[in-house]
């Protein structure tokens, strides 16, 4: 069915726009009229692309998507699904009522290559930045147990979680990260404005001054003379940087330092395994192979050290040995977990035991982030304080030796 972009009013006068599905551009002026909506403008969605063009079309809108946004989505479509709906209808009920339009555009790409006879997994292919692996799986898992709500429900469930962590870290960081961008600002004004006009007095003295006003002369002329070498290089090197991690010995080195880093690598440490046993508790739970299960959560992950610990394991499995083993051998585990998944193994228990897993980390992740908050904050307030100081030592100095050598 043809898809309609348009613009108009609503009865009380307010602007408003959107898309709507429609036979024709008249039908669609009366479905909008029915809603108290007069269509103003209508421009028609180009449904006559072939396939790879509306593949193109779709992964051109998925860059604004929010996984809250498809975390609503999914919950809504398990519910209308748990209510007896059938997916087509649970999918036109959803492309109603939301109010993003690019998510709209997407669902309703989806809901018509269902209607032409694809299955819910394989149309969610094509808006893979969207809906990964790990949900396509998940879904295509459920369509073939009949238990898509089911499915639909855990994946709900995890992205919400995924994203509360996710926001939990950025709340974090963001404080300290503000106030050292401010701190770097306050400096780099006094340094190129300030102190050059405030060090022009001591020009004309006959006098040594001291080593710390002539190394702040030295930083200052230098910044005031060679600012936009600064700017240069610091672009410079973070393009050099970005290409150098996306070199594989690159990528190796970063994210071994990352989780070297000390009080942030254990941060990310524990938010990498958190991840990691929610993301196979959630597949396992699902009905996801195993082996396939642990390819995704590789990529989930998204470090290649904890990767190589997991396509080891995946090995392991495939000889038909435990996932234990290998994660215990390389290290990167802490054995608490690599203790608990053994015993999830030998039980039975493992989707369970992984959920305890990922409880545990996650409480883990919240405390570290509270001492890590605890931690900054004093930090970043002494080494501005020692900044300061050294500017303020560094031009008084020079005035007391002057003063004592008038008296």
């Amino acid at each position: 069915m043809p898809i309609f972009e348009y613009k108009g009013f609503t009865v009380q006068g307010k602007s408003t726009r959107g898309v709507i599905e429609a036979d024709n551009q008249h039908a669609a002026r009366i479905k909008l009229k029915d809603t108290g909506i007069y269509a103003t403008d209508f421009r028609q969605e180009a449904e006559e692309r072939s396939d790879n063009m509306a593949k193109t079309s779709v992964s051109d809108l998925l860059t604004s998507v929010k996984q809250q946004d498809v975390a609503i989505v999914t919950r809504q479509l398990s519910s209308l699904i748990g209510a007896g709906l059938t997916l087509v209808e649970a999918l036109d009920a959803i492309v109603e009522q939301i109010d993003k339009i690019k998510l709209k555009k997407i669902i309703s790409n989806i809901k018509t290559r269902i209607n032409e006879g694809s299955s819910f997994a394989d149309a969610l292919k094509t808006a893979p930045k969207v809906f990964p692996d790990f949900y396509v799986n998940m879904v295509a898992a459920g369509e073939s147990s009949g238990a898509l709500d089911v499915v639909l429900q855990r994946l709900a469930d995890y992205i919400e979680n995924q994203v509360k962590l996710k926001y939990r870290v950025i709340a974090t960081l963001i404080y300290p990260a503000i106030m050292s961008l401010l701190a770097m600002f306050v400096v780099i004004a006094l340094m190129t404005f300030v102190i050059p006009k405030v060090t022009q007095l001591f020009k004309d003295v006959n006098q040594t001054l001291p080593i710390f006003t002539r190394l702040l002369i030295f930083v200052s002329n230098i910044m005031s003379a060679y600012w936009y070498l600064f700017i240069l290089a610091a672009i410079g090197a973070y393009y050099v940087f970005r290409w150098y991690i996306k070199t594989a010995k690159g990528r190796v080195r970063y994210e071994s330092f990352l989780l070297r880093i000390p009080v942030f690598g254990r941060l990310i440490r524990l938010v990498i395994i958190a991840r990691f046993a929610r993301t196979l508790a959630t597949l396992l739970k699902s009905g996801v192979p195993v082996v396939r299960a642990m390819d995704i959560v590789k990529t989930i992950v998204n470090n290649s050290i904890i990767g190589q610990a997991i396509e080891k394991a995946k090995v392991s499995i495939v000889e038909g040995s435990t996932i234990s083993a290998p994660l215990r051998a390389s290290g990167v585990f802490p054995p608490m977990v690599t203790r608990m998944i053994a015993v999830g193994e030998q039980s039975g228990e493992l989707e369970n035991m992984l959920e305890k897993i990922a409880v545990t980390y996650e409480d883990n992740v919240t405390t570290a982030i509270s001492a890590l908050t605890a931690l900054l904050e004093p930090v970043i307030i002494l080494i501005m304080a020692g900044i300061v100081l050294f500017i303020i030592l560094s031009v008084l100095l020079p005035i007391f030796q002057m003063n004592q050598l008038v008296h």
